[in-house]
């Protein structure tokens, strides 16, 4: 029989995001927005705190960010470490953010996902991790699976882990990202602007930009 290895982690939901709380191996507390569909950053306010030094850049596009280590995590924790390849990822520095990574020390995104195995419990406000069970073979006699697609070169090799899922719109199969990060940001007098169009709508789940 197996034994429930599951580790629920230490995540705030808010707006139906999930910040993890992560510790280094130094005792420093950064809280970082999980995004399935994101890279991997961390602020220059965060790397102060951690008493971080960049020592690596990586290219993005057409320029080029500083990147740092973080070391955090064990694999038998709640919070397992980032490893890109079997080795230590790099996370890239970045001048304080707007938006959504106000206030956070960064994200956490797609690589750090990769081949585990995870549950997104949005009405418990819960996320938890089990690191005993393979990603192939979770659920997969579930009648609510649903697979997911990633990225392959001609070698059949991935080449990231942004996971896909394909739905069906009027007819027509689609490609979209699973993006447990994404979001909306509205101006401030966009309601005000079209008032008559959505007329009693919250602005609980929207945050509003200048």
């Amino acid at each position: 029989m197996k034994t429930n290895t599951t580790r629920l982690s230490p995540a705030e939901f808010r707006d139906d995001r999930i910040l993890i709380r992560l510790v280094t191996r130094d005792g420093v507390p950064l809280q970082l927005l999980t995004d399935t569909g994101g890279g991997l950053v961390l602020t220059e306010k965060a790397i102060r705190k951690a008493g971080l030094v960049p020592d690596a850049t990586e290219v993005v596009g057409n320029k080029t960010f500083p990147a740092v280590g973080l070391p955090f995590g064990e694999e038998d924790e709640a919070v397992p470490p980032l490893l890109v390849g079997g080795c230590p990822g790099k996370f890239l520095v970045m001048s304080e953010p707007r938006g959504v990574l106000e206030g956070l020390d960064g994200l956490i995104g797609q690589a750090w996902f990769a081949d585990r195995v995870w549950v997104f419990d949005y009405i418990r406000k819960q996320f938890i991790y089990d690191p005993d069970v393979m990603a192939g073979e979770a659920m997969k006699d579930s009648p609510h699976t649903v697979p997911l697609g990633f990225l392959h070169n001609d070698q059949g090799s991935r080449m990231n882990s942004f996971p896909r899922i394909q739905v069906k719109i009027d007819g027509e199969m689609v490609d979209l990202l699973f993006d447990t990060g994404a979001s909306i940001e509205l101006a401030k007098d966009f309601l005000q602007r079209n008032a008559s169009a959505y007329a009693g709508f919250s602005l609980n789940r929207l945050r509003l930009v200048a």
